[in-house]
């Protein structure tokens, strides 16, 4: 998929949905008027809690973002998926880094209603467990 590569550790629970994942990504996008241009270069590494441990990422939707220079690897966001993935763990990593990717200036309450409108649209959410 151009855009978006998933790295599941061999311990990970649960399966990550990687269509929801960039159904999510492309909402967010339209709702933020950046439908238009590219998708950044997002890696998800789905891993479970010990592997976490080890990488020192204690939660779900931890963001990296290497940026390039001329030695680096190209521009890439990193989100953590720590045990079974969920909506709710990667909704608020893809809004930050639509947000940094593209230069937005969000208000607590864009923001919040950016997320309450893609949770609306996915069966079994309930729009105040994401915060």
């Amino acid at each position: 998929m151009d855009g978006i590569a998933v790295v599941n550790s061999a311990d990970a629970p649960g399966q990550l949905s990687v269509s929801e994942f960039l159904s999510c990504l492309l909402q967010l996008a339209s709702i933020m008027n950046v439908r238009d241009k590219p998708i950044p270069q997002i890696l998800v590494l789905h891993v479970s809690d010990e592997i976490a441990t080890v990488f020192g990422v204690g939660s779900s939707g931890v963001i990296r973002h290497n940026r390039s220079t001329s030695f680096d690897p190209h521009d890439y966001y990193e989100v953590w998926l720590v045990g079974t993935p969920d909506v709710a763990n990667y909704l608020v990593p893809l809004l930050a880094i639509l947000e940094d990717c593209y230069s937005l200036d969000l208000s607590s309450q864009d923001r919040q209603q950016a997320l309450d409108s893609i949770l609306w649209t996915t069966a079994g959410y309930d729009i105040n467990t994401v915060q």
